[in-house]
């Protein structure tokens, strides 16, 4: 939601070439989730990966890493490619939220001798935020669901550091066929994205 809104932000102060860019950001968010996963899996490929080529032609690696072996940087892949992913969504959004700022608060701001962040965290920021809060509210529930990423990259490995609870439940049910468990996973997984629904909801309305 960050990286979006400075994006946003950042087209919102451009003068030329707005559209041009805002399509080029948002063709990510028309990527299928399984090709961003097998993407993502070819730039991080310890054998030809992308990535592992650019970090050894710079210096900076002298040998391949398995980015997707070691348990902390498969996290880091997972959250990378989810915020790669999701950015362009958030960033249309956030465009759409801030010319819903009646410029006229800007230029009334910038008489009184208000600077650029003066103006974005006084002024912008707080009308913005209801929708910002929104959005965040359901991407949250939407990454609580998410199965592909982690399923296509790591399987949930290694040593079940991305085992997030979706693919726990698939396993459960059709690797194991340990149907009774799986339901009471399913049921626990409704119960905490309900609960968080619900929480943010009512935390949303009453501010």
């Amino acid at each position: 939601m960050i990286v979006g809104y400075l994006i946003a932000l950042l087209c919102d102060s451009m003068r030329g070439g707005v559209t041009l860019f805002r399509t080029a950001v948002f063709v990510v968010w028309v990527v299928p989730w399984i090709s961003v996963a097998i993407l993502w899996g070819w730039l991080f490929d310890s054998n030809y990966g992308v990535v592992n080529a650019i970090l050894q032609n710079l210096g900076l690696i002298k040998a391949p890493v398995n980015f997707l072996a070691d348990p902390s940087l498969a996290r880091m892949m997972l959250v990378l490619g989810y915020v790669w992913r999701m950015t362009p969504f958030m960033m249309i959004i956030s465009i759409a939220a801030l010319r819903g700022v009646p410029k006229e608060l800007r230029e009334a701001a910038s008489i009184d001798g208000a600077g650029y962040w003066q103006q974005q965290f006084a002024i912008v920021l707080p009308l913005v935020r209801p929708t910002l809060a929104t959005v965040a509210v359901l991407d949250i529930i939407r990454l609580m669901q998410e199965m592909t990423l982690p399923w296509v990259l790591t399987k949930g490995g290694p040593v079940n550091a991305t085992e997030v609870l979706s693919l726990y439940t698939y396993k459960l049910a059709f690797q194991r066929w340990d149907f009774g468990m799986a339901s009471a996973a399913g049921v626990l997984w409704l119960v905490l994205v309900a609960a968080f629904a619900f929480g943010a909801t009512r935390l949303l309305a009453r501010r």
